[in-house]
């Protein structure tokens, strides 16, 4: 076999070991996944440094094809409902892929004054350099009367107009989406978010669907009309852009929360509520009774 094939195989087996275990990565050592190979340990620890590595390899690997479909509206990327090209609706919503503790949640690097601008610490209120920026680009708004403080009030309220939530369709479809995924392929998922939940991590695959599920309630024409504003500098779009998805972040983590929750716990949710999450029309009701409680 070639080297290629040899690491394809390894891959394969140790997924394989991964599902048969249910999920449970403490059972799924070295000297298993190499003697399902058929090749020596020594010639898997060649390829892989640690378990933990390969580990994470394989439930890469099956966590790519769901941010596939959340950065293509469900579709598989490249083909839409008609097989025809589709695009991409947001580059932060790509498979962040190897994240390290200075990578933001989609693997973007992060910019710790991105809001420094935006938002004065100490009123709440939109830092006055960016009102005239606003008034006069974003909104349009008359600048011919008023005091100051009236023309900040009427900036914030503009924003607060920007800030509304997305469909609420969206979002219950995004639930189903990933509910489903990951029912499908629950070891897998099973094995990554107990994992979070023992090392909490903001680069972890609890913390990068949070941040689909906040993309996703995220009004995009409101967006759209940020970021294609000719008269807003691109540093003051991004400052809009990431402070309207990180409006939403706390009901997407609530989400996400509820969704990570009843997969971990799916046989006492069966048991003590008589909710089957492996049937589809009990899993649909699940997620509209979720989608009811938030909104």
């Amino acid at each position: 076999m070639s080297a290629k094939e040899t690491k394809e195989k390894i891959l394969k087996c140790t997924t394989e070991l991964i599902l048969e275990r249910g999920g449970d990565i403490s059972n799924v050592t070295i000297r298993t996944i190499a003697a399902r190979a058929g090749i020596g340990v020594g010639l898997t620890n060649h390829y892989f440094e640690s378990k933990e590595q390969l580990i994470e390899e394989c439930i890469e690997n099956v966590f790519a094809e769901l941010f596939d479909l959340l950065v293509n509206d469900g579709k598989h990327p490249g083909e839409d409902a008609s097989g025809t090209a589709d695009t991409l609706t947001d580059s932060r919503l790509q498979p962040a892929g190897k994240t390290g503790p200075d990578r933001d949640l989609f693997g973007l690097e992060p910019d710790d004054e991105l809001l420094s601008g935006l938002l004065n610490s100490n009123t709440d209120q939109l830092d006055p350099e960016l009102d005239n920026e606003l008034l006069s680009g974003l909104y349009a708004m008359d600048e011919s009367g008023g005091s100051p403080e009236e023309k900040n009030s009427q900036t914030v309220n503009s924003f607060e107009l920007a800030d509304e939530g997305g469909s609420d369709e969206t979002t219950r479809k995004t639930a189903g989406l990933v509910l489903d995924f990951l029912i499908r392929n629950e070891a897998i998922a099973k094995a990554a978010l107990v994992r979070d939940a023992q090392n909490p991590l903001r680069t972890d695959y609890t913390a990068r669907l949070t941040d689909a599920f906040a993309y996703a309630m995220v009004d995009k024409k409101k967006l759209d009309e940020i970021v294609s504003n000719d008269r807003m500098t691109d540093h003051m779009k991004e400052q809009f852009r990431e402070h309207i998805i990180n409006d939403q972040k706390l009901k997407a983590f609530m989400i996400m929360s509820s969704i990570k929750e009843a997969l971990i716990r799916r046989e006492v949710l069966k048991t003590s509520m008589e909710i089957d999450l492996q049937d589809d029309e009990q899993r649909n009701r699940y997620v509209d009774s979720l989608m009811e409680l938030l909104y």
